[in-house]
């Protein structure tokens, strides 16, 4: 199904992951659009259609149950920046249990059909495993 606000962007992709429908899930990035595959994946950025394919594949790949909340949305005209909180639960390739769970921003644009997709994807940009205690935050570079 489209997404026809911002934030359902993130609730339509779980609703793919969790019907393990996967071109459903690609269906929701704009052609060009940028993913950020996991850690465990290389942390690499994703991109094109067939970047894109493959790094929801690794999450379809899961026979994954997601649930999702968007914590907030930022919108400027046909952007907004969305902040999400993440938990899937399935099972890899060799049957074993799995649980991931980020704290995820995206970027999304509105499509000329008033839909919304992903233009860049982090799911797990907010963790707080990127946070610096206040003292250590350096200046700004010279430039």
């Amino acid at each position: 199904m489209p997404a026809y606000q911002p934030e359902q962007v993130d609730y339509e992709l779980a609703h793919a992951f969790n019907d393990g429908d996967l071109e459903r899930a690609c269906s929701l990035y704009e052609a060009g659009a940028g993913v950020r595959r996991l850690a465990e994946d290389g942390g690499t950025v994703a991109t094109g259609d067939q970047g894109i394919r493959e790094a929801m594949a690794r999450y379809v790949n899961l026979t994954p149950t997601m649930r999702i909340i968007v914590h907030h949305v930022t919108r400027a005209g046909d952007i907004a920046l969305l902040r999400s909180q993440w938990i899937i639960t399935g099972t890899d390739t060799a049957g074993a249990p799995i649980e991931l769970s980020h704290n995820g921003i995206e970027v999304v644009r509105q499509q000329a059909d008033g839909t919304w997709k992903f233009v860049i994807d982090h799911p797990y940009g907010a963790d707080p495993e990127f946070e610096l205690p206040v003292a250590d935050i350096p200046a700004p570079p010279v430039g």
